[in-house]
C-alpha cells in the first residue's frame, strides 16, 4: 500500500485504524490497496499483534520470489527471480496509460543458450544497467511469455563464490563473447572467450579439473588443478 503525501496526515505510526473506502487491485499476490480521497481511517483501540501476524504481514509486504532458470520461466506462475547477462538494454521510453506517462524499458537477458525479454516498469525502468552487466532480478511475473517487473522488483549482482569444478565440455561455435561450459554436476555456466583460450587445448585431453571463481553462473577466474604424478 502506498499513501501519497496528501493522504499521509490521516494516519500516524503506532496507531490502529479501521479503513473504509479503499479498493483492492490485482488478480494474484501481491495485491495492492488503492487509497483515494474517499478513503476513511477510523482510529481505534490498540491491536495485539502476535509474532505470527508479523510474519504474515512481512510475507505480504515482501512475498517470496523463486529462483528460476530462464528456460522454465514461461511455464510458471507466481513471482520469479532470474539471473543472466544483459545482452540488450535500449533507452527508457514512456507509454501512456490513461492520463499518465509510465517509464518502460525492455531489456533482454541471457543465461546459457536461453534468452528472455524483461519489461521493467516505473522505478525499475530507470535502474542503471548496461549491456554486458550480469545481474539478478527479483519478483518478476510472467505475462504472455514475457517477464514484467512488479513493485517488489529489486536488482543485485550475483554473489561471488569459489568452488572446484570438473569441466566436461564446451560450446565454442559462433562468435558469442561468452562460451557455455558443461560441468560434472550437470550445470551449465559461462566463461568469457578470452579467459577460455589459455586452457582450451586441455579439453581435448579429457575433463578439466579446476577451481572456479564465479559470479552467479559466470566464471570470472579459472585455476587448473594439476594432476599428481
Amino acid at each position: 500500500m502506498t499513501i501519497f503525501e496528501e493522504f499521509g496526515n490521516r494516519i500516524k505510526t503506532g496507531n490502529t485504524y479501521f479503513m473504509r473506502g479503499h479498493t483492492l487491485r490485482g488478480r494474484q499476490p501481491p495485491y495492492y490497496l488503492n487509497i483515494t480521497k474517499t478513503t476513511m481511517f477510523f482510529k481505534t483501540c490498540d491491536m495485539n499483534v502476535t509474532e505470527e501476524l508479523r510474519q504474515e504481514a512481512r510475507a505480504l509486504l515482501l512475498p517470496r520470489s523463486y529462483a528460476t532458470p530462464l528456460s522454465e520461466c514461461s511455464s510458471l506462475q507466481g513471482l520469479l527471480t532470474v539471473e543472466g547477462q544483459v545482452i540488450e538494454a535500449p533507452p527508457v521510453k514512456k507509454v501512456v496509460s490513461g492520463k499518465d506517462s509510465i517509464p518502460l524499458r525492455k531489456i533482454t537477458i541471457q543465461q546459457g543458450c536461453d534468452k528472455q525479454e524483461v519489461c521493467l516498469w516505473r522505478e525499475a525502468a530507470i535502474k542503471l544497467m548496461n549491456t554486458g552487466d550480469h545481474i539478478t532480478i527479483t519478483h518478476l511475473k510472467v505475462q504472455q511469455d514475457v517477464l514484467h517487473s512488479t513493485v517488489h522488483t529489486t536488482f543485485k549482482k550475483p554473489e561471488t563464490t569459489t568452488k572446484e569444478v570438473t569441466i566436461l565440455g564446451v560450446i565454442e561455435e559462433g562468435d558469442e563473447e561468452f562460451l557455455q561450459l558443461l560441468t560434472g554436476d550437470d550445470c551449465i555456466c559461462q566463461i568469457n572467450r578470452d579467459d577460455w583460450k589459455p586452457v582450451s587445448h586441455l579439453i581435448k585431453k579429457g575433463a578439466i579439473h579446476a577451481n572456479a571463481t564465479m559470479e552467479g553462473t559466470i566464471v570470472t577466474k579459472l585455476e587448473i588443478i594439476q594432476k599428481e604424478e
